[in-house]
């Protein structure tokens, strides 16, 4: 993924600055995903309405080839936010 599409990515939700979910971004672009993956899952635990979350989740899960939960999660993204045009590419 470009740096563009990455930068754009965080754009995707009209979410306001959220910190956690920004170092987990961080870690994402430095494809650090082992622990990324248990703390986007404990993220939407308490913010189940997070579009942005549910998208990194899905990226996530496809970059590491869990394939059926990134499907799942993205879509849920998209559910949450239909405007999403990255989650649609990776849903693709």
């Amino acid at each position: 993924m470009s740096q563009d599409a990455k930068t754009d990515v965080r754009r995707h939700g009209g979410e306001d600055r959220d910190a956690p979910l920004e170092a987990v971004e961080a870690d994402i672009d430095a494809n650090k995903f082992g622990e990324t993956e248990s703390r986007l899952i404990s993220y939407l635990a308490d913010h189940p309405d997070s579009s942005r979350a549910y998208y990194d989740l899905g990226f996530v899960q496809f970059r590491i080839h869990k394939i059926g939960l990134s499907i799942k999660d993205l879509s849920k993204s998209l559910e949450l936010n239909p405007n999403n045009a990255e989650a649609h590419k990776v849903l693709a």
